[in-house]
């Protein structure tokens, strides 16, 4: 391909946002709610070339959730190996071109609704969106599919307490990712034992291993931060005075 496809969350996908992508004529791919609104092209009416009035740039109107069942026929099908909780599944995907009002005013933007379905377990489907037309839909369910793969780093680096950025200017902003991954790089530098620093250890039952970003992020935790103290403290007891009368 020679064009570049922003992969991101569902929330970040804005108007001035793709807009911008637009005009670089990089695309856009991410997971939808059931709820998200799209159109197909519109259908030739009959005797719409002797009409004069302008032609309709959207046709019907659609939710994610209605697709399988109100325009199955719009849908192609296909099947594909996918990892599902830590096994490889055969999933079944469909797409459909849709149009989406985020061109810009009075003109839509051309894309892609995906909805994948895993067989055999009790999930609800999923729904994406791509407005990289040349992206195959395997290729576009592969790439979202490996954006989890960072989720449990950026848990990790939010635990140490890189959760939010608190700046102002554009410079810190862009150093900020830079400072995640050097979290995360300490992090797996004490989980291998390339920096041999002495945690304590956590006494756990269900923990099995204790050299993992999670586990070292814990016992981390553990040494810097300072514990309260819940020691109780025996109180007098305030003793009744009974009056003999």
């Amino acid at each position: 391909m020679g064009r570049h496809v922003w992969l991101g969350d569902r929330g970040l996908r804005s108007r001035p946002l793709l807009r911008a992508l637009g005009r670089l004529d990089h695309g856009v791919l991410g997971r939808v709610r059931c709820h998200q609104v799209g159109y197909f092209a519109p259908q030739p009416e009959a005797g719409q070339a002797t009409r004069t009035r302008r032609p309709r740039v959207y046709g019907q109107q659609g939710r994610s959730a209605q697709l399988q069942s109100r325009w199955a026929d719009r849908l192609r099908e296909q099947q594909m190996v996918l990892r599902v909780h830590g096994r490889e599944r055969i999933v079944t995907v469909w797409d459909a071109p849709a149009w989406l009002r985020r061109g810009g005013r009075g003109r839509a933007l051309p894309g892609r609704v995906l909805l994948i379905l895993v067989p055999g377990l009790q999930l609800q489907p999923w729904y994406g969106l791509t407005t990289a037309l040349d992206l195959a839909p395997r290729e576009a369910v592969r790439a979202s599919d490996g954006r989890y793969h960072i989720e449990v780093h950026i848990e990790e680096v939010q635990e140490v307490g890189l959760a939010h950025y608190h700046g102002r200017r554009g410079h810190g902003l862009r150093r900020w990712p830079c400072l995640l991954c050097l979290g995360q790089m300490i992090l797996k530098f004490l989980a291998t034992g390339v920096l041999p620093v002495p945690l304590p250890k956590l006494p756990w039952a269900w923990s099995e291993r204790e050299h993992t970003g999670g586990q070292v992020r814990r016992r981390l935790m553990e040494a810097c931060c300072a514990r309260i103290s819940r020691v109780k403290v025996d109180r007098p007891i305030r003793q009744k005075l009974v009056k003999v009368a």
